[in-house]
């Protein structure tokens, strides 16, 4: 299901936004559609936990009144300049979204990073016909979801698990609820994708506790030695083939039993584990705290799927947060991918 992230100035058009997050939540549920106030607990780094939302989102609607072109566009900390930067770079889907008779802006009016955002068509909504001006956008972004299934069945499967991209790798985007566990969106339980998994393990999403945020738990009371559960993600990456990749993260560990880690795979279009790691050599046992940790390879040239996520073999419960899937730039530094 598509999440939706409302980017809004709360004193320019605050109640449209409460209004049109009202109405979403209804028709996609409200664990899909994220507004700040509903969405940041207390205690919760604001722009931390924006950023990480809206690498979490499939699209974003940035709701102008009349009131939004203001100078604190021009400051490049001014978090509406920031939230829409990071939505174009991630080419999802933005939709400018007019309301009190707003009028759109032009690309010379916005700073450099943002023009691109004067070059978007947008949806008007009208106070007096509210619910009937927003059908239109309602009919984009059910089209948009559909969409999105498609691009993932054409590109070779029919599993509603797979992702187009790597998304909410800090687990503070929506959750679901299923047979008593608490899912991020984004990441399974590795079933069908990995050989021998155990699904009996308890995942869940949980207050990081040290600080302000959300982490992911994998648990297991007791546990055979031979037992392991993993939560995954996994993509199409034919552009990724011939290139380094990185994956990192933070985790911390309590009564492991065996060993728990970070994994990372590459699979070929007809043929799985073309490239392989899951901390070989750096394995965490027992109590650990947090701690962060990373695999990195050359990606093979018939690259065609990556998967990777964490794993807890054994009994004991694993932590994980931050984690980042880096590809080495031709440049010679490392980008997300």
């Amino acid at each position: 299901m598509i999440v939706i992230f409302i980017c809004y100035r709360r004193e320019d058009s605050s109640a449209n936004a409460g209004r049109l997050f009202d109405r979403l939540s209804q028709v996609f549920g409200h664990q899909r559609v994220f507004m700040d106030v509903d969405g940041i607990q207390p205690g919760e780094d604001f722009v931390e936990k924006l950023e990480r939302t809206v690498g979490a989102c499939d699209a974003m609607l940035v709701v102008i009144g009349r009131q939004w072109l203001s100078q604190r566009l021009a400051d490049a900390h001014d978090y509406v300049r920031r939230e829409i930067r990071a939505g174009l770079e991630r080419k999802i889907r933005v939709i400018p979204v007019l309301v009190s008779g707003a009028r759109m802006p032009h690309s010379e009016d916005l700073p450099p990073e943002i023009a691109g955002l004067g070059r978007l068509q947008a949806v008007e909504l009208r106070d007096g016909i509210f619910s009937e001006s927003l059908q239109p956008l309602i009919r984009t972004l059910k089209s948009l979801y559909a969409g999105l299934s498609k691009t993932t069945a054409a590109a070779g499967t029919e599993d509603a698990r797979v992702v187009e991209r790597p998304v909410n790798l800090g687990f503070d985007g929506p959750v679901s609820e299923v047979s008593g566990n608490v899912w991020p969106h984004g990441w399974f339980d590795s079933s069908g994708f990995v050989s021998g998994v155990s699904t009996d393990y308890a995942v869940s999403v949980v207050p990081r506790g040290d600080r302000a945020g959300r982490c992911l738990r994998v648990e297991k009371q007791g546990g055979a030695g031979t037992e392991f559960g993993s939560v995954m993600q996994r993509f199409p990456a034919e552009f990724l083939a011939g290139r380094t990749v990185r994956l990192e993260g933070e985790l911390r560990t309590e009564g492991v039993r065996e060993w728990a880690g970070l994994w990372l795979r590459a699979d070929g279009a007809d043929a799985p584990d073309l490239f392989f790691d899951n901390m070989n050599g750096q394995m965490l046992s027992g109590s650990t705290e947090w701690a962060r940790y990373s695999v990195e390879g050359r990606l093979p040239a018939g690259t065609a799927w990556v998967n990777f996520g964490v794993v807890l073999c054994g009994g004991g419960a694993l932590w994980a947060d931050g984690i980042r899937l880096l590809v080495w730039d031709r440049g010679g530094f490392w980008v997300e991918v």
